[in-house]
Protein backbone atom coordinates (compact mmCIF):
# COMPACT_ATOMS: atom_id res chain seq x y z
CA UNK A 1 0.00 0.00 0.00
CA UNK A 2 1.31 3.43 -0.93
CA UNK A 3 1.53 5.89 1.57
CA UNK A 4 0.62 8.33 -0.78
CA UNK A 5 -2.83 7.01 -1.23
CA UNK A 6 -3.66 7.42 2.60
CA UNK A 7 -5.16 11.18 1.32
CA UNK A 8 -7.82 10.57 4.37
CA UNK A 9 -7.53 11.73 8.17
CA UNK A 10 -10.08 11.14 10.24
CA UNK A 11 -9.63 12.79 13.91
CA UNK A 12 -11.79 12.43 16.74
CA UNK A 13 -11.63 13.88 20.20
CA UNK A 14 -12.54 11.57 23.50
CA UNK A 15 -13.05 12.69 26.90
CA UNK A 16 -13.40 10.47 29.50
CA UNK A 17 -14.33 10.30 33.48
CA UNK A 18 -11.90 8.12 35.82
CA UNK A 19 -14.26 5.92 37.30
CA UNK A 20 -11.44 4.66 40.06
CA UNK A 21 -7.66 6.22 40.72
CA UNK A 22 -5.50 6.51 37.93
CA UNK A 23 -2.03 5.66 38.72
CA UNK A 24 0.63 6.08 36.06
CA UNK A 25 4.03 5.96 37.16
CA UNK A 26 6.95 7.85 35.85
CA UNK A 27 9.56 4.89 37.41
CA UNK A 28 10.91 6.99 39.86
CA UNK A 29 9.99 7.02 43.36
CA UNK A 30 10.01 10.37 45.35
CA UNK A 31 10.76 11.83 48.88
CA UNK A 32 7.00 11.01 49.90
CA UNK A 33 5.70 8.17 47.61
CA UNK A 34 7.05 5.14 46.53
CA UNK A 35 6.16 6.16 43.11
CA UNK A 36 5.92 9.42 41.30
CA UNK A 37 2.83 10.45 38.96
CA UNK A 38 3.21 11.35 35.26
CA UNK A 39 3.01 14.81 34.96
CA UNK A 40 2.85 17.76 31.72
CA UNK A 41 4.52 21.14 32.01
CA UNK A 42 2.25 22.47 34.24
CA UNK A 43 3.01 19.68 37.15
CA UNK A 44 -0.29 18.41 36.25
CA UNK A 45 -1.44 14.97 35.83
CA UNK A 46 -1.87 13.71 32.15
CA UNK A 47 -1.94 10.42 29.99
CA UNK A 48 1.16 10.29 27.62
CA UNK A 49 -0.32 9.12 23.76
CA UNK A 50 2.41 6.63 23.97
CA UNK A 51 0.35 5.04 27.28
CA UNK A 52 -3.02 5.26 25.33
CA UNK A 53 -1.35 3.41 22.28
CA UNK A 54 -0.27 0.36 24.14
CA UNK A 55 -3.42 0.23 26.19
CA UNK A 56 -5.60 0.13 22.12
CA UNK A 57 -2.93 -1.92 21.09
CA UNK A 58 -3.28 -4.34 23.68
CA UNK A 59 -6.71 -4.39 23.21
CA UNK A 60 -6.64 -4.95 19.93
CA UNK A 61 -4.52 -8.11 20.16
CA UNK A 62 -6.96 -8.82 23.16
CA UNK A 63 -10.02 -8.16 20.65
CA UNK A 64 -8.74 -9.52 17.35
CA UNK A 65 -7.86 -6.27 15.40
CA UNK A 66 -5.65 -5.44 12.62
CA UNK A 67 -2.77 -4.61 15.81
CA UNK A 68 0.23 -4.44 12.77
CA UNK A 69 -1.35 -2.12 10.55
CA UNK A 70 -2.87 0.24 13.06
CA UNK A 71 -0.05 0.31 15.01
CA UNK A 72 2.70 0.05 12.77
CA UNK A 73 5.83 -2.60 13.23
CA UNK A 74 9.32 -2.79 13.25
CA UNK A 75 11.10 -4.41 10.28
CA UNK A 76 12.62 -7.78 10.29
CA UNK A 77 9.40 -9.65 12.07
CA UNK A 78 7.91 -13.06 11.52
CA UNK A 79 5.21 -12.31 8.89
CA UNK A 80 7.75 -9.30 7.16
CA UNK A 81 11.35 -9.47 6.61
CA UNK A 82 10.98 -6.80 3.94
CA UNK A 83 10.29 -4.17 6.15
CA UNK A 84 8.58 -2.47 8.39
CA UNK A 85 5.33 -0.15 8.83
CA UNK A 86 4.65 2.75 10.42
CA UNK A 87 1.65 3.82 12.43
CA UNK A 88 -1.44 4.79 10.88
CA UNK A 89 -2.77 5.87 14.06
CA UNK A 90 -1.28 9.08 16.18
CA UNK A 91 -2.46 10.27 19.65
CA UNK A 92 -1.89 13.47 21.36
CA UNK A 93 -1.47 13.29 25.45
CA UNK A 94 -4.08 13.13 27.35
CA UNK A 95 -5.17 16.38 28.77
CA UNK A 96 -6.77 16.74 32.75
CA UNK A 97 -9.84 18.92 32.90
CA UNK A 98 -10.14 22.29 35.31
CA UNK A 99 -13.37 23.24 37.58
CA UNK A 100 -15.26 24.34 34.23
CA UNK A 101 -15.02 21.13 32.72
CA UNK A 102 -12.54 22.88 30.17
CA UNK A 103 -8.89 21.14 29.19
CA UNK A 104 -5.78 22.80 30.35
CA UNK A 105 -3.73 24.23 28.06
CA UNK A 106 -0.53 23.38 27.33
CA UNK A 107 0.78 25.60 28.91
CA UNK A 108 -0.70 28.04 31.80
CA UNK A 109 -0.50 30.87 33.60
CA UNK A 110 -2.74 33.36 36.28
CA UNK A 111 -5.76 32.26 37.28
CA UNK A 112 -6.34 29.52 35.51
CA UNK A 113 -2.91 27.91 37.15
CA UNK A 114 -4.55 28.23 40.33
CA UNK A 115 -7.68 26.88 39.68
CA UNK A 116 -9.02 24.80 42.81
CA UNK A 117 -9.83 21.60 40.75
CA UNK A 118 -6.04 21.40 39.27
CA UNK A 119 -4.39 22.40 42.49
CA UNK A 120 -6.22 19.30 43.77
CA UNK A 121 -5.09 17.27 41.09
CA UNK A 122 -1.24 18.09 42.02
CA UNK A 123 -2.01 16.19 45.53
CA UNK A 124 -2.21 12.69 44.73
CA UNK A 125 -4.51 10.13 46.60
CA UNK A 126 -2.54 7.01 48.42
CA UNK A 127 -3.22 3.42 48.85
CA UNK A 128 -0.67 1.18 51.27
CA UNK A 129 0.07 -2.21 49.67
CA UNK A 130 1.76 -5.26 50.82
CA UNK A 131 4.06 -7.54 48.60
CA UNK A 132 2.35 -10.67 47.89
CA UNK A 133 4.78 -14.26 47.61
CA UNK A 134 3.40 -17.36 45.97
CA UNK A 135 0.95 -18.60 48.65
CA UNK A 136 -1.23 -15.16 47.81
CA UNK A 137 0.18 -13.87 51.44
CA UNK A 138 2.36 -11.07 52.82
CA UNK A 139 5.77 -11.52 52.02
CA UNK A 140 8.12 -10.43 54.70
CA UNK A 141 8.36 -6.83 54.47
CA UNK A 142 7.30 -5.78 51.30
CA UNK A 143 5.27 -2.71 52.30
CA UNK A 144 4.72 -0.20 49.48
CA UNK A 145 2.41 2.54 48.81
CA UNK A 146 0.69 3.52 45.29
CA UNK A 147 0.69 7.34 44.71
CA UNK A 148 -2.77 8.18 42.29
CA UNK A 149 -4.57 10.85 40.37
CA UNK A 150 -7.88 10.70 42.23
CA UNK A 151 -11.14 9.27 41.07
CA UNK A 152 -13.71 11.76 39.04
CA UNK A 153 -11.02 13.64 37.38
CA UNK A 154 -11.76 13.99 33.59
CA UNK A 155 -9.37 13.99 30.37
CA UNK A 156 -9.53 14.69 27.01
CA UNK A 157 -7.29 13.39 24.06
CA UNK A 158 -7.10 13.48 20.50
CA UNK A 159 -6.38 10.39 17.78
CA UNK A 160 -6.01 10.63 13.96
CA UNK A 161 -6.16 7.98 11.93
CA UNK A 162 -4.63 7.68 8.31
CA UNK A 163 -6.52 6.26 5.95
CA UNK A 164 -7.61 5.19 2.24
CA UNK A 165 -11.36 6.55 2.14
CA UNK A 166 -13.90 7.57 4.41
CA UNK A 167 -14.94 5.10 6.87
CA UNK A 168 -15.78 5.22 10.46
CA UNK A 169 -15.49 1.11 10.97
CA UNK A 170 -11.74 1.47 12.48
CA UNK A 171 -12.15 4.84 14.36
CA UNK A 172 -15.58 3.37 16.06
CA UNK A 173 -14.10 -0.14 16.84
CA UNK A 174 -11.10 1.78 18.57
CA UNK A 175 -13.44 3.84 20.79
CA UNK A 176 -15.77 1.20 21.10
CA UNK A 177 -12.47 -1.03 22.84
CA UNK A 178 -11.90 1.80 25.29
CA UNK A 179 -15.70 1.09 26.27
CA UNK A 180 -14.87 -2.17 26.98
CA UNK A 181 -15.58 -3.32 31.00
CA UNK A 182 -12.12 -4.89 30.80
CA UNK A 183 -10.48 -1.62 29.53
CA UNK A 184 -8.04 -0.26 31.93
CA UNK A 185 -4.95 2.37 31.74
CA UNK A 186 -2.27 2.89 34.03
CA UNK A 187 -0.83 0.36 36.27
CA UNK A 188 -2.44 -1.91 39.35
CA UNK A 189 -5.57 -2.42 36.94
CA UNK A 190 -6.37 -5.85 38.54
CA UNK A 191 -6.52 -3.88 41.60
CA UNK A 192 -9.35 -1.86 40.62
CA UNK A 193 -7.18 1.34 39.38
CA UNK A 194 -7.44 2.76 36.11
CA UNK A 195 -10.94 2.36 34.85
CA UNK A 196 -13.00 5.03 32.52
CA UNK A 197 -15.99 6.29 31.90
CA UNK A 198 -16.81 7.62 27.93
CA UNK A 199 -17.98 10.64 28.02
CA UNK A 200 -18.36 12.03 25.04
CA UNK A 201 -16.77 11.17 21.21
CA UNK A 202 -16.11 14.07 18.36
CA UNK A 203 -15.16 13.41 15.06
CA UNK A 204 -14.75 14.09 11.06
CA UNK A 205 -13.38 12.60 8.13
CA UNK A 206 -10.93 15.22 5.72
CA UNK A 207 -10.18 14.35 2.17
CA UNK A 208 -6.70 16.47 1.67
CA UNK A 209 -7.11 16.35 -2.02
CA UNK A 210 -10.45 18.34 -1.24
CA UNK A 211 -9.28 22.63 -0.75
CA UNK A 212 -12.19 22.62 1.95
CA UNK A 213 -11.19 19.99 3.78
CA UNK A 214 -7.49 20.77 3.45
CA UNK A 215 -8.36 24.01 4.82
CA UNK A 216 -10.74 22.83 7.89
CA UNK A 217 -7.82 20.29 8.64
CA UNK A 218 -5.33 22.67 9.27
CA UNK A 219 -7.82 25.08 10.91
CA UNK A 220 -7.67 22.39 13.93
CA UNK A 221 -6.40 23.76 16.87
CA UNK A 222 -3.46 21.88 18.50
CA UNK A 223 -4.74 23.53 21.63
CA UNK A 224 -7.23 21.03 23.58
CA UNK A 225 -8.62 23.88 25.87
CA UNK A 226 -10.06 25.63 22.63
CA UNK A 227 -13.17 23.88 20.96
CA UNK A 228 -12.27 21.88 17.78
CA UNK A 229 -14.77 23.34 15.52
CA UNK A 230 -15.83 21.47 13.02
CA UNK A 231 -15.85 17.77 14.59
CA UNK A 232 -19.30 16.47 15.25
CA UNK A 233 -20.38 15.01 18.09
CA UNK A 234 -20.95 11.04 17.45
CA UNK A 235 -22.60 8.38 19.58
CA UNK A 236 -20.09 6.19 21.43
CA UNK A 237 -20.11 2.81 19.84
CA UNK A 238 -21.50 -0.16 22.09
CA UNK A 239 -18.54 -2.80 22.17
CA UNK A 240 -19.03 -7.00 21.64
CA UNK A 241 -18.85 -8.33 25.19
CA UNK A 242 -19.02 -11.57 23.90
CA UNK A 243 -17.15 -14.28 26.83
CA UNK A 244 -17.67 -11.30 28.99
CA UNK A 245 -19.31 -12.67 32.62
CA UNK A 246 -20.48 -9.65 34.94
CA UNK A 247 -22.73 -10.08 38.16
CA UNK A 248 -23.48 -7.50 40.85
CA UNK A 249 -24.06 -8.51 44.58
CA UNK A 250 -26.19 -6.79 46.78
CA UNK A 251 -24.66 -7.35 50.20
CA UNK A 252 -26.49 -6.44 53.61
CA UNK A 253 -24.12 -6.29 56.75
CA UNK A 254 -24.73 -8.70 59.09
CA UNK A 255 -22.14 -6.67 61.79
CA UNK A 256 -19.96 -3.26 61.14
CA UNK A 257 -17.06 -3.89 58.69
CA UNK A 258 -13.66 -2.13 58.01
CA UNK A 259 -10.76 -1.58 55.97
CA UNK A 260 -7.91 -0.12 57.76
CA UNK A 261 -6.05 2.51 56.04
CA UNK A 262 -7.10 5.90 56.95
CA UNK A 263 -6.47 8.60 59.67
CA UNK A 264 -8.23 10.11 62.40
CA UNK A 265 -9.42 9.92 66.49
CA UNK A 266 -9.11 5.93 66.58
CA UNK A 267 -6.12 3.68 66.24
CA UNK A 268 -7.14 1.94 63.25
CA UNK A 269 -9.38 3.88 60.64
CA UNK A 270 -11.83 2.86 57.45
CA UNK A 271 -10.18 4.07 54.26
CA UNK A 272 -11.35 7.25 53.01
CA UNK A 273 -10.36 8.61 49.80
CA UNK A 274 -11.33 11.78 48.05
CA UNK A 275 -12.47 11.95 44.85
CA UNK A 276 -14.15 14.42 42.42
CA UNK A 277 -17.40 15.29 41.84
CA UNK A 278 -19.50 17.00 39.17
CA UNK A 279 -22.48 19.08 39.15
CA UNK A 280 -25.21 19.33 36.52
CA UNK A 281 -24.11 22.42 35.31
CA UNK A 282 -20.61 20.80 34.74
CA UNK A 283 -18.53 21.96 37.28
CA UNK A 284 -16.27 20.07 39.68
CA UNK A 285 -14.84 19.93 43.02
CA UNK A 286 -13.15 17.60 45.50
CA UNK A 287 -15.49 15.92 47.63
CA UNK A 288 -13.02 15.86 50.87
CA UNK A 289 -11.71 12.49 52.11
CA UNK A 290 -12.90 13.42 55.70
CA UNK A 291 -16.55 13.10 54.67
CA UNK A 292 -18.09 9.93 56.19
CA UNK A 293 -20.28 9.38 53.51
CA UNK A 294 -17.83 8.92 51.40
CA UNK A 295 -16.21 5.82 52.65
CA UNK A 296 -13.83 3.49 50.64
CA UNK A 297 -13.88 -0.65 49.98
CA UNK A 298 -11.64 -1.04 47.89
CA UNK A 299 -12.17 -4.08 45.47
CA UNK A 300 -8.60 -5.63 45.99
CA UNK A 301 -9.16 -6.27 49.56
CA UNK A 302 -12.43 -8.30 48.64
CA UNK A 303 -10.47 -10.06 45.74
CA UNK A 304 -7.60 -11.56 48.08
CA UNK A 305 -10.30 -12.93 50.24
CA UNK A 306 -11.72 -14.64 46.94
CA UNK A 307 -8.91 -15.88 45.76
CA UNK A 308 -7.74 -17.75 48.99
CA UNK A 309 -11.02 -19.62 49.47
CA UNK A 310 -11.46 -20.32 46.30
CA UNK A 311 -7.84 -22.23 46.59
CA UNK A 312 -9.91 -23.90 49.59
CA UNK A 313 -12.80 -24.94 47.30
CA UNK A 314 -10.11 -26.00 44.75
CA UNK A 315 -8.36 -28.29 46.39
CA UNK A 316 -11.29 -30.16 48.30
CA UNK A 317 -12.83 -30.21 44.74
CA UNK A 318 -10.00 -32.15 43.70
CA UNK A 319 -9.49 -34.30 46.66
CA UNK A 320 -6.34 -32.70 47.79
CA UNK A 321 -6.55 -32.39 51.63
CA UNK A 322 -4.29 -31.34 54.31
CA UNK A 323 -2.44 -34.77 54.70
CA UNK A 324 -1.25 -35.23 51.60
CA UNK A 325 2.00 -35.63 50.83
CA UNK A 326 2.79 -31.90 48.93
CA UNK A 327 3.98 -32.08 45.11
CA UNK A 328 7.87 -31.98 44.70
CA UNK A 329 9.45 -28.32 43.45
CA UNK A 330 8.82 -26.94 40.11
CA UNK A 331 12.21 -27.77 38.25
CA UNK A 332 12.78 -24.23 36.78
CA UNK A 333 11.55 -22.05 39.97
CA UNK A 334 12.52 -25.02 43.24
CA UNK A 335 12.18 -21.66 45.32
CA UNK A 336 8.09 -21.50 44.38
CA UNK A 337 5.19 -23.61 46.64
CA UNK A 338 4.31 -26.26 44.92
CA UNK A 339 0.91 -26.31 45.19
CA UNK A 340 0.04 -22.53 44.74
CA UNK A 341 2.27 -23.61 41.28
CA UNK A 342 -0.32 -26.11 40.70
CA UNK A 343 -3.80 -24.65 42.04
CA UNK A 344 -4.54 -23.30 38.18
CA UNK A 345 -6.20 -20.02 39.87
CA UNK A 346 -4.08 -18.29 37.65
CA UNK A 347 -6.54 -18.69 34.87
CA UNK A 348 -8.56 -16.69 36.90
CA UNK A 349 -6.50 -14.35 39.26
CA UNK A 350 -3.28 -14.63 37.23
CA UNK A 351 0.50 -14.94 38.40
CA UNK A 352 3.38 -13.05 38.88
CA UNK A 353 5.80 -15.97 38.00
CA UNK A 354 6.65 -18.97 38.25
CA UNK A 355 4.18 -20.91 35.79
CA UNK A 356 3.73 -24.77 35.36
CA UNK A 357 5.97 -26.50 33.11
CA UNK A 358 3.90 -26.79 29.73
CA UNK A 359 2.33 -23.27 30.20
CA UNK A 360 3.41 -20.52 28.17
CA UNK A 361 2.62 -16.86 29.96
CA UNK A 362 2.19 -13.68 28.62
CA UNK A 363 5.90 -13.66 28.20
CA UNK A 364 8.08 -15.55 24.65
CA UNK A 365 9.12 -18.63 26.56
CA UNK A 366 7.69 -21.11 29.02
CA UNK A 367 7.88 -20.71 32.47
CA UNK A 368 9.44 -17.36 32.39
CA UNK A 369 6.52 -14.47 32.25
CA UNK A 370 3.77 -14.37 34.46
CA UNK A 371 -0.20 -15.06 33.47
CA UNK A 372 -2.54 -11.51 33.59
CA UNK A 373 -6.05 -11.89 35.97
CA UNK A 374 -9.00 -11.71 34.14
CA UNK A 375 -11.23 -10.96 37.36
CA UNK A 376 -12.11 -6.79 37.95
CA UNK A 377 -14.21 -6.15 41.10
CA UNK A 378 -14.63 -2.26 41.15
CA UNK A 379 -14.44 -0.05 44.36
CA UNK A 380 -17.49 0.69 46.63
CA UNK A 381 -17.96 3.99 48.08
CA UNK A 382 -20.80 3.22 50.79
CA UNK A 383 -22.78 5.65 52.41
CA UNK A 384 -22.86 5.04 56.07
CA UNK A 385 -21.33 6.08 59.82
CA UNK A 386 -18.51 4.86 62.31
CA UNK A 387 -18.34 4.90 65.79
CA UNK A 388 -15.24 4.14 67.57
CA UNK A 389 -15.03 1.00 70.16
CA UNK A 390 -12.69 0.09 72.96
CA UNK A 391 -10.16 -2.99 72.72
CA UNK A 392 -7.79 -4.51 75.58
CA UNK A 393 -5.34 -6.27 73.68
CA UNK A 394 -4.85 -9.76 74.88
CA UNK A 395 -1.86 -11.85 75.91
CA UNK A 396 -1.65 -14.95 73.11
CA UNK A 397 -0.32 -17.18 75.95
CA UNK A 398 -2.41 -16.85 78.65
CA UNK A 399 -5.52 -15.26 77.25
CA UNK A 400 -5.69 -12.25 79.95
CA UNK A 401 -5.59 -8.75 79.11
CA UNK A 402 -2.01 -7.19 78.61
CA UNK A 403 -1.58 -3.97 80.89
CA UNK A 404 -1.72 -0.45 78.88
CA UNK A 405 -2.26 -1.96 75.61
CA UNK A 406 -5.88 -0.63 75.27
CA UNK A 407 -6.80 0.59 71.79
CA UNK A 408 -9.65 1.71 69.52
CA UNK A 409 -11.11 0.77 66.16
CA UNK A 410 -13.55 2.88 64.16
CA UNK A 411 -15.77 0.28 61.86
CA UNK A 412 -18.22 0.93 59.33
CA UNK A 413 -22.06 0.30 60.21
CA UNK A 414 -23.51 0.65 56.17
CA UNK A 415 -26.34 0.17 54.25
CA UNK A 416 -26.28 -2.01 51.48
CA UNK A 417 -23.79 -2.22 49.77
CA UNK A 418 -23.39 -3.72 45.57
CA UNK A 419 -20.51 -5.54 44.53
CA UNK A 420 -19.72 -5.24 40.96
CA UNK A 421 -17.37 -8.19 39.68
CA UNK A 422 -16.13 -8.67 36.09
CA UNK A 423 -14.73 -11.86 34.43
CA UNK A 424 -13.06 -10.80 31.18
CA UNK A 425 -11.27 -14.31 30.32
CA UNK A 426 -8.42 -14.00 27.93
CA UNK A 427 -7.95 -18.30 28.27
CA UNK A 428 -10.01 -20.99 28.57
CA UNK A 429 -11.44 -21.65 31.96
CA UNK A 430 -11.08 -24.96 33.86
CA UNK A 431 -14.51 -26.01 34.85
CA UNK A 432 -13.52 -26.77 38.56
CA UNK A 433 -12.09 -23.69 38.51
CA UNK A 434 -14.55 -21.79 37.90
CA UNK A 435 -16.94 -23.90 40.57
CA UNK A 436 -14.08 -22.61 43.27
CA UNK A 437 -14.43 -19.21 41.95
CA UNK A 438 -18.64 -19.28 42.31
CA UNK A 439 -18.53 -21.23 45.39
CA UNK A 440 -15.83 -18.78 47.04
CA UNK A 441 -18.52 -15.92 45.94
CA UNK A 442 -21.32 -17.67 47.69
CA UNK A 443 -19.20 -17.99 51.15
CA UNK A 444 -19.76 -14.02 51.03
CA UNK A 445 -23.29 -14.41 50.32
CA UNK A 446 -24.65 -16.44 52.40
CA UNK A 447 -22.39 -15.35 55.71
CA UNK A 448 -19.47 -17.74 55.64
CA UNK A 449 -17.02 -15.30 54.68
CA UNK A 450 -15.48 -12.62 55.97
CA UNK A 451 -13.50 -9.37 54.16
CA UNK A 452 -11.44 -6.51 55.69
CA UNK A 453 -9.81 -6.30 59.25
CA UNK A 454 -11.52 -6.92 62.43
CA UNK A 455 -12.38 -10.94 61.49
CA UNK A 456 -11.53 -11.85 65.56
CA UNK A 457 -13.91 -9.01 66.55
CA UNK A 458 -17.21 -10.36 64.12
CA UNK A 459 -16.34 -7.29 61.71
CA UNK A 460 -16.92 -8.55 57.98
CA UNK A 461 -20.19 -10.64 57.89
CA UNK A 462 -22.19 -10.15 55.18
CA UNK A 463 -25.50 -11.62 53.35
CA UNK A 464 -26.84 -11.65 50.00
CA UNK A 465 -28.84 -13.12 46.86
CA UNK A 466 -26.53 -15.72 45.28
CA UNK A 467 -24.41 -14.54 42.24
CA UNK A 468 -25.98 -14.63 38.85
CA UNK A 469 -23.90 -13.99 35.83
CA UNK A 470 -24.93 -11.74 33.20
CA UNK A 471 -23.76 -13.14 29.54
CA UNK A 472 -23.20 -17.27 28.61
CA UNK A 473 -21.18 -19.54 31.23
CA UNK A 474 -21.65 -22.68 30.03
CA UNK A 475 -19.93 -22.26 26.45
CA UNK A 476 -16.85 -21.31 27.82
CA UNK A 477 -16.70 -24.16 30.28
CA UNK A 478 -17.52 -26.48 27.71
CA UNK A 479 -14.86 -25.26 25.60
CA UNK A 480 -12.23 -25.44 28.25
CA UNK A 481 -13.62 -29.39 29.00
CA UNK A 482 -13.37 -30.54 25.17
CA UNK A 483 -9.82 -29.31 24.89
CA UNK A 484 -9.11 -31.75 28.05
CA UNK A 485 -10.96 -34.24 26.58
CA UNK A 486 -9.01 -33.77 23.22
CA UNK A 487 -5.51 -33.85 25.24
Amino acid sequence: MSWAALEWRHIARVTFQLQSPLSLATGRSSLFYDNEVFTDANGLPAIPGTSLAGALRAAARLHGGDERALFGHESGGKDNHNGGQRARLSFSHAVIHDSNDRPAAPLLGGAQLNDALLSAARAHVVRDHVRLDSRGTADGAGKFDRSSVMAGHRFTFEVELEAEAASWAVLDQLIAWMNHPAFRLGGRTRAGLGQIKLLSYQARAFNLRQSADWAAYGALPADLSKPAVGLQARDIPKVQTAGVLTTTLKLKPMEPWIVAGGEGDADIEPMREARVVWTVSGRGRVKPSEDSERLLLPGSSIKGALRHRAAFHLRALRGIWADHAPPPPMPHNPDLDPWAARDGLEALFGQVHGLQEGIKGDGETEGEAGIAGCVYIDDVRPKGKTKIRHHVTLDRFTGGPMMGHLFTDNPVESDEITLSITVAPTRLLPRDVWEAFHRALEDITEGRLQFGGGSGRGYGWFRGDAPVWSGEVEPVLERAAQMEEQE
